[in-house]
């Protein structure tokens, strides 16, 4: 969670999830509105071993394949989906990685 302070008010702020930061910030800028970033995000522990248990649907799949290309996004997918194991699996790469 990043927590935007907007310069037209002091008590004006704005909290931002992960996925909606970049457009944010580029709106307020693109507006010539003055920021000021407090970034809450956590990077958290690393583990020495994950595996991922999760077995994926090739749709599933392809999703997490367009969601690893990027820092941070949205999944957006109708309803049935099953949109919590390509989160997992995303989550469980990226823990790798760092």
């Amino acid at each position: 969670m990043a927590v935007i302070q907007v310069s037209l008010s002091p008590m004006l702020q704005m909290k931002c999830s992960r996925g909606c930061l970049e457009e944010a910030l580029e709106l307020l800028t693109e507006n010539q509105i003055e920021i000021q970033l407090d970034d809450q995000r956590e990077r958290g522990t690393k583990h020495k071993s994950t595996k991922s248990l999760v077995k994926l649907r090739k749709n599933q799949q392809a999703a997490v394949r367009a969601m690893s290309k990027h820092g941070a996004g949205i999944l957006h997918a109708p309803t049935a989906f099953d949109k919590t194991p390509p989160i997992i699996k995303t989550d469980t790469d990226r823990n790798r990685q760092n």
